[in-house]
């Protein structure tokens, strides 16, 4: 009964490596290619709006179950694996930490930033086409919700939404090369300890 937890240590490794691995490549995605084409497609700075409030919406869909799992099962790798040595369960250790540390920069960073200023303008913009958010100040943010600080919104309100989403393209590919540093650090740690 003891070794239980060591059958599943290679369920483990693949989910450690893949979840951050398929958040990463979903990040590249919408960055690389969504976000591009709507860049390069949206007839208006409404259409714009629309589009990317619509893509941006999807995230709470995917992103809380590949961080949460990518996360665990790096833990348990690094503290349940007794055949691993101490780099392997250190890469582990970082893996776990670089996937978990994307929420507290979406939540503290991202939200209250240009994921903010995104719905801000996307309400300012859609009015007339009855789309409002839930204003409750920063407390709780959601996509139903407005997030954006006073300082955010000023300045939501003085670039047009392209600006928005070029500048949410680049702050999401930071997330996305912390995915992908996850996704080295936990192979590595996975060759170390075969």
């Amino acid at each position: 009964m003891t070794d239980y937890p060591h059958r599943l240590i290679p369920t483990f490794q693949a989910i450690g490596i893949t979840a951050p691995a398929i958040y990463s490549a979903i990040c590249y995605s919408y960055s690389r290619i969504t976000m591009a084409t709507l860049l390069s497609t949206s007839p208006s700075e409404k259409q714009l709006a629309k589009q990317w409030y619509h893509a941006y919406a999807l995230g709470p869909s995917f992103v809380p179950p590949l961080i949460i799992s990518g996360t665990l099962s790096n833990l348990l790798l690094a503290y349940v694996n007794t055949a691993a040595n101490s780099i392997s369960r250190s890469a582990n250790t970082l893996a776990a930490l670089c996937v978990a540390s994307i929420i507290p920069m979406t939540l503290a960073y991202m939200e209250p930033g240009v994921n903010g200023a995104g719905k801000w303008k996307a309400a300012s913009l859609l009015r007339d086409e009855g789309f409002e958010l839930e204003d409750n100040g920063t407390a709780s943010p959601g996509v139903d919700r407005q997030s954006a600080s006073e300082a955010t919104k000023k300045w939501a309100d003085e670039v047009e939404m392209r600006t928005i989403v070029e500048t949410w393209i680049r702050l999401n590919m930071w997330r996305c090369w912390i995915g992908a540093l996850a996704v080295g650090t936990s192979s590595y740690a996975m060759t170390l300890s075969s």
